[in-house]
């Protein structure tokens, strides 16, 4: 709800939808910070989706430095998981990871946090699609 209330009013202007994006994204973190102390959830395709939607969000809409921490803490539950190679979905979770980190990496100006040094993948990041990935604020576009 986060990331789609964000770029519904991006378009169409922050009083488009009766979404407060500030409670949203507390509502995301809350919700994060809940599963990752359940051991059950603190590795789950479903945490790590949220946390990437977190980190893209932050890209995005947000702050550039809260980005590179939620990327950094999905690296170590990526690790912790076993790598790339092991998340579900039948390979679309690891390629989502790919994705946003090329894309929401060039936007904010860090390198990639999933190189292939440290986390083996046959897959490559992808081309970057701007135009796909969203809207960006231009006082956080890299140069």
């Amino acid at each position: 709800m986060l990331l789609a209330a964000s770029y519904y009013g991006a378009a169409r202007g922050p009083d488009s939808h009766g979404f407060d994006i500030y409670a949203l994204r507390g509502m995301a973190m809350r919700g994060i910070n809940e599963n990752i102390l359940d051991p059950a959830a603190s590795l789950s395709d479903e945490l790590i989706g949220s946390v990437l939607n977190v980190a893209a969000y932050e890209a995005l809409f947000g702050d550039r430095d809260a980005y590179a921490t939620h990327m950094s803490g999905l690296q170590k539950i990526v690790q912790i998981r076993g790598g790339l190679g092991t998340l579900g979905l039948n390979g679309l979770l690891q390629r989502m990871i790919l994705w946003i980190d090329s894309n929401a990496s060039y936007v904010t100006g860090f390198n990639v946090f999933f190189d292939k040094t440290n986390f083996p993948t046959s897959v490559d990041h992808p081309a970057l699609n701007l135009a796909m990935f969203g809207i960006r604020r231009d006082s956080h576009s890299r140069p």
